[in-house]
């Protein structure tokens, strides 16, 4: 889904959406989509078994290398440590 699409459905402007949006969760929704993702990746990762490219696939990310940048980010340590560790 888009940031249009979500603004329309809700009869919104995309920019009011946004500022409506971040005031009532408190990070805009490209933040709190990408927090999703982390948190499934996370998930999947946990539970073994799928290789990072799989997670990466599965969490929305385009691939692997994207959703490892995307994660230290908002983490602090790569999934690949977050495996090693289990």
């Amino acid at each position: 889904m888009t940031l249009r699409d979500l603004a329309g459905a809700a009869g919104l402007s995309e920019s009011y959406f946004v500022r409506a949006f971040k005031r009532s969760f408190g990070v805009t929704p490209y933040h709190y989509v990408l927090c999703e993702r982390v948190a499934l990746a996370q998930s999947l990762i946990r539970s073994g078994g799928a290789s990072l490219s799989e997670v990466a696939r599965r969490s929305g990310f385009p691939d692997a290398r994207r959703m490892g940048r995307t994660f230290r980010q908002l983490v602090g340590h790569s999934p690949t440590r977050m495996k090693r560790e289990g």
